[in-house]
């Protein structure tokens, strides 16, 4: 069944979502709606599509109502059409990937961030001084 829905992760910084969406072979535009069943449209700020593919659904970005960062909201009926297969179930891999982003960035002085994963494919990142 087609529902749109909020992924589970709050975006404060998007040069590190936009870092990680390009990593992936994706595109963050700026767009005031974002596509998913039916060619359906909801509102957002920017919008996350696989470049060329017409046909598959878009990721929104949309600005929290407290103006604290943007919430992320798609449609992943029947793979998006192409997008779940790139972002993964669930999104993990774009989660995982701005996760990434935000800890290289934010790294103290001084620190070098290792990355593992775990037996489930979770990622783990950890600071080595």
């Amino acid at each position: 069944m087609s529902h749109v829905v909020q992924m589970n992760m709050e975006v404060k910084d998007v040069d590190c979502l936009k870092n990680v969406v390009e990593s992936l072979g994706l595109e963050l535009v700026e767009q005031t709606s974002f596509k998913y069943y039916g060619n359906q449209k909801k509102g957002c700020e920017m919008a996350i599509r696989i470049p060329g593919n017409k046909k598959a659904f878009e990721i929104g970005v949309v600005r929290k109502q407290d103006n604290s960062g943007w919430d992320l909201e798609w449609d992943s009926y029947s793979g998006g059409y192409g997008l779940t297969a790139i972002v993964g179930e669930d999104a993990y891999k774009l989660k995982q990937g701005y996760q990434r982003e935000v800890a290289i960035k934010h790294a103290p002085t001084g620190f070098r961030l290792v990355e593992s994963y775990k037996q489930d494919g979770t990622l783990v990142l950890d600071y080595i001084h």
